[in-house]
Order: C-alpha cells, then sequence, then structure tokens
C-alpha cells in the first residue's frame, strides 16, 4: 500500500518503511471488537439467572411448608437455576474468545506496518506499491552503518590466540592519516590451517556513517605485536 522510503534513506529505529493494504483486516478486528463486549449478554443472563433463583428458593420454601409445590417443581426451578447460572459463565467466555481473537487481529495489522527495527540506512527497496508481498520474501533491506566490523584475517594464529576480547586495535582508512580505536569484538573458535591464520573481528564506531567494504590498516597493540 506504501513505501515510505527508498534507496540510502538515514532512518531511526522505529520509523515507518512500509505498509500493506488492511482494509479487509482492519474491518475484521472492528467485529471482532464488538463481538467481544458481551457485557449486554452476561447482564441478560445475570438478570435470567436472579430470577430463577427467586423461583428455586419460592418453590423450595413452599415445598417445605407443605405447600402446593412438590419435589419435582423444587428440582426443576434449581436445574433451570443452574442452568442460568452457566450462561452466565458461558457468555463471558465467548467474550474472552473474541477478545482473543480480536488481539490476534491486531498483531497481525501489525505485522502488516513495518517500522524499521534500528537506526540505519535502507539498502534496498524490492517492492513498489501495489505489488503483492510474498511473506516469506524481504520487502526491504536495512543495514546498520554504526558500528562497522573490520574482518581480519591475515594475521596468524600464534598472534591472535595472545589477543582478547575487548582490546582496543588501532585502524586507519587508506585515504586518511589518523588512525581509529577499534575494539576485538569477537574471535573465530577455528583456525584456517592451511594458511596458519586465524579470523577475528573488529567493532569500529562510524559516527559519519562511511560505506562499509573499504580497506583499511590496523596496529596491533604493542604488548601483542612486541610478543610475536
Amino acid at each position: 500500500d506504501k513505501v515510505e522510503v527508498k534507496r540510502n534513506d538515514k532512518v531511526k529505529a522505529g520509523q515507518p518503511i512500509i505498509a500493506l493494504q488492511d482494509i479487509a483486516e482492519v474491518a475484521e478486528l472492528k467485529n471482532l471488537q464488538l463481538r467481544a463486549d458481551t457485557s449486554l449478554n452476561v447482564a441478560e443472563a445475570q438478570e435470567s439467572y436472579e430470577v430463577r433463583k427467586i423461583d428455586w428458593e419460592r418453590k423450595t420454601k413452599m415445598f417445605e411448608q407443605g405447600n402446593v409445590a412438590t419435589d419435582f417443581e423444587v428440582r426443576s426451578a434449581e436445574a433451570e437455576m443452574n442452568i442460568a447460572k452457566l450462561r452466565i459463565e458461558q457468555a463471558k467466555h465467548e467474550g474472552a474468545v473474541f477478545q482473543a481473537q480480536a488481539e490476534a487481529q491486531a498483531a497481525r495489522i501489525a505485522l502488516m506496518h513495518k517500522a524499521s527495527p534500528i537506526d540505519g540506512e535502507i539498502r534496498d527497496v524490492i517492492v513498489k506499491p501495489g505489488e503483492q508481498v510474498d511473506e516469506t520474501k524481504p520487502v526491504v533491506e536495512v543495514v546498520k552503518m554504526d558500528p562497522l566490523y573490520v574482518e581480519v584475517k591475515l594475521i596468524d594464529t600464534a598472534t591472535v590466540q595472545k589477543l582478547k576480547l575487548g582490546d582496543k586495535v588501532q585502524v586507519k582508512y587508506a585515504d586518511e592519516t589518523r588512525w581509529r580505536e577499534a575494539v576485538v569484538e569477537s574471535i573465530d573458535p577455528n583456525a584456517d590451517s592451511r594458511t596458519t591464520t586465524h579470523p577475528f573481528r573488529l567493532s569500529l564506531p562510524n559516527p559519519e556513517g562511511r560505506n562499509a567494504g573499504l580497506r583499511v590498516e590496523i596496529q596491533l597493540p604493542s604488548n601483542v605485536a612486541q610478543a610475536n
């Protein structure tokens, strides 16, 4: 129904990005909400119960005093009273069922209005207004650019084993002279026995929103480099 963004747009978490047509779903939600309101049915059942209760109490008293009421009439009045009481619970139960269905429908409608889950950038918009949507396929791709991740795959295993999570590593873009501070974010549990290298990842702050995929130079912590 609506596509609120285009490629390369910057978005904030919670910002609407796409909406499916939901006219039929909203109409069904209103129907379920109306059916969930069983207050009149409950009130009617409650009144019926009160009447049946009075009738049962009257016939019970008459039977105990030896008046016209028979044991059968007393038992019948009691059964009608109990049925009326059950109808109160039945009306409440029906309301609860429709309420649960309404909540499920509301959740379905919410899923038809997608907001960005992160602060990021629109990398691709896959559908256009008026097109049909396959629920199993993506419609918009949002990427988070801060921080960037530096994938390091060329350092020998002996050196990487001296690194710890949280260690500071200096990083420099090829077109810059200043070094930036990154942090060891993860270390691959598997070394590459063929190349005797050990991949690890750095987390690099990117407040200015530089593109991903650029090559950088790194400087290992002095204690790690000297140990090597």
